[in-house]
């Protein structure tokens, strides 16, 4: 009859074995593979824009951001497809929404600073 222990030890043993024999992690020359992105397309890399240290880069192209109530940002999904009108339009109401809501959380933000220093003092 088995022990206690010795039972326990045989288990342990072979969830061992049944995990090493199971993983692919362990490849049969007991080298461990790690995967890597394919070579990037040559004709894809001509219409990325480079930029250099002191340069800037523009994403116009992409559209406003957007500043939510919460202080979360979005951008407009279908901006590519709008009009050079409606694209005018929009950044120009974007743009004043934009800076209502940035002073409304400076202002949310300050207020809630200055409650902070005030249970500050009063422990």
């Amino acid at each position: 009859m088995l022990a206690r222990g010795n039972l326990k030890k045989i288990f342990y043993a072979w969830i061992v074995i049944f995990i090493m024999s199971s993983s692919d992690a362990f490849a049969t020359d007991g080298k461990k593979e790690i995967p890597q992105l394919p070579p990037p397309d040559p004709e894809s890399e001509k219409n990325l824009p480079t930029i250099r240290l002191g340069e800037t880069i523009s994403f116009e192209q992409f559209g406003p951001i957007i500043l939510n109530k919460d202080g979360s940002t979005r951008r407009i999904n279908n901006w590519d497809i709008l009009s050079d009108h409606e694209k005018e339009v929009t950044w120009r109401r974007i743009s004043k929404r934009n800076e209502e809501r940035r002073q409304a959380l400076l202002k949310q933000q300050e207020e809630s600073n200055n409650d902070g220093d005030q249970e500050t003092k009063e422990l």
